[in-house]
């Protein structure tokens, strides 16, 4: 089982000291990941369609520091020389295409190939309308970007004709250093999601479900995969579990954490992760400051990883 380290770039307090002190103390701990969340902004006011809450709501409000998530991983890409760099996810539909490919890239080359690219479609209809993108067409939309980042990373003369996006007659340089392209993690749990996964994705990255669902959704996945030809085992399945704490139960979105309370209890609930084939867990620590998430880290390096 690997592990990565989730970070508060989207918090309620000034995150700055906060991402640097996590990072290098991820690395002295030998994480294997860091991982940073995509939001642009919070609005004030917003219907509450939170996927991962029971009342729908955030844990975050409008006047919250949100930093950007690929800024930030390229700061920390010189922070740190050794964990994979990870977005859980990039909400696709919010950006050009190009552009972003050419910052994921450009991660990728400057950090000698660690970039993991999650990736999702985005949930809020505010957000959507602010940054000028269409939330009716998310999916169809994410589908081609995908598309064209795998062919801007390939192609000596990428060309793509679709729908919402087209390219030809283009340069594209330089190429990732991973190859074919930094993997790409699918996130969202839905039947679309899950196809989208199985058609362009090189992995699945569901978040905050206990290992008894995602058990379940493993099922529907392998079930989808054989009626589209593809060896299931070809997918990577990681998760991103937030408020991971020892003691409570870190229920801060709704429902309690799975990985929270004594450090047998979350060394019991990993393994259930580890049977339902799971094999990256992204750790979101729970904390009021940098010591205080420094410390949950230290102690899950102690007390959990070494007995999974």
């Amino acid at each position: 089982m690997q592990f990565g380290l989730g970070l508060p770039n989207l918090s309620y307090v000034d995150p700055t000291d906060t991402l640097i002190r996590l990072a290098h103390t991820a690395e002295e701990l030998a994480f294997d990941s860091l991982w940073v969340s995509d939001h642009v902004f919070i609005p004030y006011e917003y219907a509450p369609n939170y996927p991962y809450s029971s009342s729908g709501r955030m844990g975050l409000e409008a006047t919250d520091q949100i930093f950007d998530a690929l800024t930030t991983l390229t700061f920390l890409a010189g922070q740190v020389q050794t964990p994979r760099l990870g977005i859980s996810v990039l909400i696709v539909p919010y950006r050009n295409p190009i552009v972003t490919t050419k910052m994921l890239v450009t991660l990728d080359v400057l950090s000698r190939g660690r970039v993991i690219l999650g990736a999702g479609v985005g949930w809020m209809p505010e957000e959507f309308a602010a940054l000028g993108a269409s939330y009716k067409d998310r999916g169809r939309v994410t589908d081609e970007y995908l598309q064209i980042y795998q062919e801007l990373c390939t192609a000596d003369k990428p060309s793509f004709e679709g729908q919402h996006y087209s390219i030809r007659n283009m340069g594209f340089y330089p190429k990732p250093i991973q190859k074919p392209y930094p993997p790409v993690w699918i996130g969202g749990y839905s039947p679309a999601a899950l196809r989208r996964a199985i058609r362009l994705g090189d992995g699945w990255h569901p978040s905050n479900l206990p290992p008894a669902e995602l058990a379940e959704k493993k099922i529907l996945l392998e079930r989808l995969c054989r009626e589209a030809g593809r060896d299931p085992a070809s997918l990577t399945i990681s998760t991103r579990v937030n408020n991971v704490a020892f003691g409570d139960s870190g229920d801060t979105i709704g429902r309690p954490s799975p990985l929270s309370g004594t450090p047998q209890q979350i060394i019991d609930a990993i393994k259930r992760y580890e049977d339902a084939g799971v094999s990256h867990i992204v750790l979101g620590i729970r904390g009021r400051d940098a010591e205080a998430m420094c410390s949950t880290a230290r102690r899950f390096a102690d007390e959990v990883r070494p007995y999974v």
